[in-house]
């Protein structure tokens, strides 16, 4: 009988090539009224992903001297791949500790970016920051850096909240503002006169 090609496919579970090692795979084709028969090869070899880095977190020294205990600095060293699988590419998340699923990471980079230093803020609590190394063939480490604890309020919170309330004439506001600018200054022992 006939076969229709666009019902044809080979599917691969993932994970089960073994990396770095070299598949050839052949399709042969046979007619079946003549005994007629040609094939095709296509040889692939199974991405390895980069591997041997670390990446670390820590607080945006010029944002926290500004009063912002939110911003930090990413960086990931040492992380490598075969040549011909270069360059890598970085892309940071936000993870909930008690999360389950990568599905719910939220992107503290817009992009996958070439640098390996990334700057970005997280809401004031305890974050998981992950970070996904990937090579121009696409294979990806996953480096997660847990536990990292973002501040409160920043002075530059109160002192946006402080604008909108004598924009707003909002009288309430205000008061809200001004006690929030009171309490960071008395957090961090700064002088209110």
């Amino acid at each position: 009988g006939t076969v229709d090609e666009r019902q044809v496919s080979l599917v691969i579970e993932p994970y089960a090539l073994a990396l770095g090692v070299t598949y050839v795979f052949r399709l042969t084709v046979t007619n079946e009224a003549t005994g007629a028969s040609g094939y095709a090869e296509v040889a692939a070899t199974a991405d390895i992903r980069p591997t041997a880095g670390t990446c670390a977190v820590a607080p945006d020294v010029d944002a926290l001297a500004a009063g912002d205990a939110r911003a930090f600095v990413l960086t990931c060293t040492n992380f490598d791949d075969f040549s011909t699988d270069r360059p890598l590419t970085f892309r940071a998340f936000r993870r909930a500790p008690n999360a389950t699923s990568a599905a719910d990471d939220f992107p503290l980079n817009f992009a996958p970016t070439l640098a390996n230093v990334i700057r970005f803020t997280l809401p004031p609590g305890e974050h998981d920051v992950v970070v996904r190394i990937a090579d121009s063939g696409g294979a990806a480490t996953e480096y997660v850096v847990a536990g990292v604890v973002a501040g409160g309020a920043s002075l530059r919170d109160a002192q946006q909240a402080l604008t909108q309330a004598q924009t707003a004439n909002d009288v309430g506001a205000l008061l809200n503002a001004f006690d929030l600018v009171q309490a960071l200054l008395a957090a961090r022992s700064i002088p209110t006169t």
